[in-house]
């Protein structure tokens, strides 16, 4: 959480980006917080009913859609020029291409 002038809180920009499955495989919950009612197996339709939720129209959610994959590559190229080792970099890798997949999305 952030503290935001004027008193009020936020989540931060990368809240729950930390990917605890690969070294903590027990730990099978995708998120902290649900989306849809949902912490694991979520697809583009939650997604897409939590886009609805915030206001958000069809075109601002496949807005969202299309920059994640317009940025695929550059994820890919970001795992592998992290400090992890090649073993960790190989699975998170493999979990991305998986989360794309379910989003519909392709990972080249």
């Amino acid at each position: 959480m952030l503290l935001q002038p004027g008193g009020t809180w936020d989540m931060a920009p990368a809240y729950d980006l930390l990917n605890v499955s690969i070294v903590n495989p027990d730990d099978d919950e995708e998120l902290a917080l649900p989306i849809d009612g949902k912490k694991k197996k979520l697809n583009r339709t939650h997604f897409q009913t939590f886009g609805k939720g915030l206001g958000l129209n069809d075109r601002q959610i496949n807005a969202v859609f299309n920059r994640m994959a317009k940025n695929k590559g550059l994820a890919k190229d970001m795992i592998s020029r992290s400090f992890l080792t090649k073993e960790r970099q190989d699975a998170y890798t493999l979990l991305l291409s998986d989360r794309y997949t379910r989003l519909d999305l392709l990972l080249g």
